[in-house]
C-alpha cells in the first residue's frame, strides 16, 4: 500500500494540471459579418473565457488587414480598402495562436453613373412648384406641390392641384382634399410627403397632416396644437412610428394612438429627417432662411440631443461648415450634405467623419439614397450628382432654363427629382424628371 501513495499524488497532480481556470478548449473567438459596403466589410467579434484586453489581427484573404485591441466580449470593428464586388475570407486570431471561424461575404458592387432620363413639366399659368416625391413602386408614385393649370375656356383656373400620381403609364393631375376644422384650404399645397404601402400614405399641407389612402384623405388635426410653425419633412416606417419637423424647431411624433412634442431647445428651421427601419435613432437637420444658422440632431428613446450646431451668422464650423443642407443614412453610414460638399459619419463607431465629396459650387437643396451605393443630390440648374460607392458623377443638368431640384427619392431602379423651372418672371412650371 505504501508503494501506491506516490503514484498516486502523481497522478492526482496531473490531473489538476490539465484543468486551468480558463481550459484551452473553452476560449472562443468567435466573427461575423454585420454588413459590406463596396469598400468596407462590418465585422462583429465575440469572446468567451479570453482575457481582455487582447490584441487581435484580422487577415482578409489570408492578408493582414487590421489590428485591433478588445476591450469587450462583443465587439464591431470596420475593415477599409477593399475592392468592389470582390469576394473576401475573414479570419481573426490572438497572439497566442486562438484562431476565429472564417467568414466569407462579397463586398457589394459599384452602380452604374449612366441614366436615361425623361422630363416632365406641369403647369400653364401662375408659379407652380412640386415639393417631394413618394416612390411606392415603378407604377405607383405620387410627388406633391402645386400646380396651376387653365379651364376648359382655357383660362385660368385659380383652383391648383396639389399632387400627381404615376400609374406606370402616365402622369395624372390630383387634388387631394385637405379641408377640415383646422385648415379652411380644401386643396392647399402639399410640402411634404411619406408613403409606406399603396393605401396607407400620410401628407403634409405644412399645418396639417393628412391620411391618404390613394383616394380618400383623412385631415388630422390632433398635431396642430403642438405646432409653432410650419411643416417640412416626414418620416417614418409606419402609421403607428412617424416623425415630422418643421419650423422654429419643432419635432412631433406619432406611436399610433397620439402626437407629442419633442424639445429641442433650438428655433432654427428643421428640413431635413433620416434614419432606417433597422435603426433605433433619428436625424433630424435645419438651418435658418438665410443659412446663417444649422443645427444636427439625433433623437434616440425619445431624447434629442445635439450634435453639430452653428449660430455663428456665417462662419465655418468644423467639420460641416456653414450650414448643413440634407442628410442620409444606411444602416451603417449618416451622410451630410453641407456647404462644403458630402460626409459621412459612422453609426454605430466613434470614428472621424470622412469628407466623401467636396464642395460641388452650386446651391444644394437635398441627399437621398437608397443604399452605400446609391446616393443623389440635387440643387440649382436642376443639377444631379450621383454616388456609386466608391466616386461622384454629374448624371443630370439643365442650362437651358432657370431651374432647381428641390427633392430627390430613388427606389428599387427608379429615380424621381421634382422642383420647378423658370419660364419668365410670373410664370414657373412644376418639373419633375425619371428614371426609368
Amino acid at each position: 500500500m505504501k508503494n501506491l501513495l506516490p503514484t498516486l499524488f502523481v497522478i492526482i497532480i496531473t490531473i489538476i494540471s490539465c484543468n486551468p481556470s480558463e481550459p484551452e478548449n473553452d476560449r472562443e473567438l468567435t466573427l461575423k459579418v454585420e454588413d459590406v459596403s463596396c469598400t468596407e466589410a462590418w465585422l462583429n467579434i465575440q469572446t468567451n473565457n479570453i482575457s481582455l484586453p487582447a490584441q487581435i489581427n484580422v487577415t482578409a484573404n489570408s492578408q493582414p488587414v487590421n489590428q485591433h485591441t478588445l476591450t469587450t466580449s462583443d465587439s464591431l470593428i470596420i475593415i477599409d480598402s477593399l475592392k468592389p464586388n470582390s469576394s473576401y475570407t475573414f479570419q481573426a486570431t490572438i497572439s497566442n495562436n486562438i484562431s476565429s471561424n472564417t467568414v466569407n461575404d462579397i463586398t457589394m458592387d459599384t452602380t452604374s453613373h449612366n441614366f436615361v432620363w425623361e422630363t416632365f413639366s406641369f403647369g400653364e399659368h401662375s408659379s407652380s412648384i412640386l415639393y417631394d416625391v413618394a416612390i411606392i413602386d415603378e407604377n405607383n408614385i405620387w410627388a406633391v406641390g402645386e400646380i396651376y393649370i387653365k379651364d376648359s375656356l382655357e383660362q385660368p383656373d385659380p383652383y391648383a392641384y396639389n399632387a400627381i400620381h404615376w400609374d406606370g403609364q402616365r402622369w395624372e393631375l390630383k387634388r387631394i382634399n385637405m379641408q377640415s376644422s383646422c385648415n379652411p384650404v380644401t386643396y392647399p399645397l402639399l410640402k411634404t410627403i411619406s408613403s409606406f404601402s399603396e393605401n396607407n400614405i400620410v401628407v403634409s399641407s405644412g399645418g396639417s397632416i393628412g391620411w391618404f389612402d390613394g383616394i380618400v384623405n383623412l385631415p388630422d388635426c390632433s398635431i396642430r396644437p403642438l405646432l409653432t410653425g410650419s411643416l417640412n419633412k416626414l418620416w417614418g416606417t409606419g402609421s403607428n412610428n412617424i416623425y415630422a419637423v418643421g419650423n422654429e424647431g419643432n419635432i412631433v411624433y406619432y406611436n399610433g394612438n397620439n402626437w407629442q412634442k419633442f424639445e429641442t431647445e433650438t428655433e432654427i428651421d428643421l428640413n431635413n429627417i433620416c434614419s432606417t427601419s433597422e435603426s433605433n435613432k433619428i436625424w433630424i437637420s435645419g438651418s435658418s432662411v438665410n443659412n446663417f444658422e444649422s443645427i444636427l440632431l439625433e433623437v434616440q428613446n425619445n431624447q434629442v440631443n445635439k450634435l453639430w450646431e452653428n449660430i455663428t451668422g456665417g462662419s465655418k464650423i468644423p467639420p460641416y461648415g456653414k450650414v448643413i443642407h440634407g442628410i442620409y443614412s444606411t444602416n451603417n453610414n449618416l451622410y451630410l450634405l453641407s456647404d462644403e460638399g458630402v460626409f459621412r459619419k459612422k453609426i454605430k463607431l466613434d470614428l472621424p467623419v470622412e469628407q466623401i465629396r467636396a464642395d460641388f459650387q452650386w446651391r444644394k437643396y437635398c441627399l437621398s439614397g437608397e443604399t452605400d451605393n446609391k446616393i443623389f443630390t440635387v440643387g440649382s440648374s436642376s443639377k444631379v450628382w450621383q454616388f456609386n460607392g466608391i466616386g461622384w458623377a454629374k448624371v443630370y443638368e439643365n442650362n437651358e432654363n432657370i431651374s432647381s431640384l428641390y427633392s430627390v427619392k430613388t427606389k428599387e431602379g427608379v429615380t424621381i427629382a421634382v422642383g420647378t423651372e423658370v419660364i419668365d418672371a410670373v410664370f414657373h412650371k412644376a418639373v419633375l424628371i425619371k428614371t426609368n
